[in-house]
């Protein structure tokens, strides 16, 4: 996956609304196949799945949810949108050293 166009143009202030924000994005999501791995590391959004078509999938989930549910009855201004990104290929678990 990739990252959430807008949203360094968010304030400090709107942190709580974006954490809320993907809570339903989440729940959302989860009415479809999850994810095995996901995180997030600020705008970023990385998920992991055994198969992509099955990814892909997602993906286009994702695309079509996030505008819907970020626009301004649910707090943002205007509403995030998302650029994403494939990969496939072989993944290996591990943990970070660092």
């Amino acid at each position: 996956m990739r990252d959430l166009v807008g949203f360094s143009k968010l304030g400090e202030e709107r942190i709580p609304a974006y954490m809320d924000f993907l809570a339903r994005l989440k729940a959302h999501l989860a009415e479809g196949l999850e994810p095995p791995m996901i995180n997030t590391w600020g705008d970023a959004i990385v998920a992991v799945m055994p198969r992509a078509v099955d990814l892909a999938d997602y993906a286009l989930r994702l695309k079509e949810a996030v505008p819907k549910l970020s626009a301004a009855e649910h707090g943002f201004a205007q509403p995030l949108n998302v650029r994403i990104s494939l990969h496939a290929g072989p993944v290996f678990e591990g943990v970070d050293p660092f």
